[in-house]
């Protein structure tokens, strides 16, 4: 083999790394990049999913803070509310809270308060 062989074949052989070298760069900078993409789709899902939510918890938070207010009534021909009764309007009140709604909430009515403990049922 002469010289101008050798030279010709070892030109060939490092043009072929440095190919090789380049495609490997190309793929690594494509899988990267769709990396980058996948990661981006996700954080836009997440988001989109934290905003439904949020109007969930803000619709939840109105229909408890309204809740809160309705007076308790006694059960016709009886001297007391209905256990369903107290029940809704206690757990509408520790849902509010519990749910970390903003505003407060009036205070619960006398009745309330009494049937709520007759009844064990938590109040806040």
């Amino acid at each position: 083999m002469n010289a101008g062989n050798a030279d010709a074949s070892l030109k060939a052989a490092v043009q072929q790394w440095h190919r090789l070298r380049w495609i490997t760069v190309g793929v690594l900078a494509a899988l990267f990049t769709l990396g980058l993409l996948a990661a981006a789709a996700v954080l836009i899902a997440q988001q989109h999913r934290l905003s439904i939510d949020d109007q969930r918890l803000t619709a939840s938070c109105q229909f408890y803070g309204s809740l809160a207010g309705f007076p308790l009534t006694q059960v016709p021909g009886t001297s007391k509310p209905s256990k369903l009764g107290v029940g809704i309007l206690a757990g509408g009140r520790v849902a509010f809270t519990g749910q970390d709604c903003p505003g407060t909430l009036p205070p619960p009515s006398p009745l309330l308060v009494k049937w709520a403990a007759i009844y064990h049922d938590p109040l806040r």
